[in-house]
């Protein structure tokens, strides 16, 4: 728990850091965690892989989660329903909510406001998607990796053709030392 709160202090520190337009990428991990030992795994929200392919889900979350699994079975891990070595979650978001106006409590998906060295406030685009996985212990509950990326996107559809990519980059960094 101690190391997700950490996770989550420092997650929420970069956010301010994350509105550039390039796309950026990181990873951390435990380093005493041991992750040959990981051969097994499950979505930590409990559903199986075939309610991902009957049940109407967003086409993102449908897309995340089957290249999700691909990666990791592509890894060697075996997507199992009972006691598994790693728990998998993942956070999305497409666009970063941000003021409307200057100094508004209304939120806009598309608009950010940026004070100029002049004093001026100038608008520009906000549209990045984030993605964070996160990989759990599954006998300790406790995280023991994470991945974060963000990229720009034009909209929607843009960031469904980048996903997978994200994905795979992110994943990339896993297991530690491979």
């Amino acid at each position: 728990m101690r190391s997700l709160f950490m996770f989550l202090i420092l997650a929420v520190c970069w956010l301010p850091a994350g509105c550039s337009t390039q796309p950026h990428y990181q990873h951390n991990y435990s380093p005493t965690t041991d992750f040959s030992r990981f051969k097994t795994w499950m979505w930590d929200d409990g559903h199986p892989m075939l309610v991902d392919r009957l049940v109407g889900e967003d086409p993102v979350e449908r897309l995340v989660r089957r290249t999700v699994a691909a990666e990791l079975e592509a890894r060697g891990l075996k997507l199992v329903q009972n006691n598994p070595d790693l728990l998998v979650h993942y956070r999305g978001n497409i666009f970063r909510r941000v003021a409307d106006t200057p100094g508004a409590t209304g939120y806009s998906s598309q608009i950010a406001w940026e004070k100029n060295d002049a004093g001026s406030w100038l608008r520009r685009s906000s549209r990045v998607a984030v993605l964070s996985l996160f990989m759990l212990d599954g006998r300790t509950r406790k995280t023991v990796w994470t991945a974060t990326g963000r990229e720009p996107v034009e909209d929607r559809r843009d960031a469904m053709r980048k996903l997978t990519g994200v994905i795979r980059t992110l994943l990339g960094a896993f297991p530690p030392g491979r």
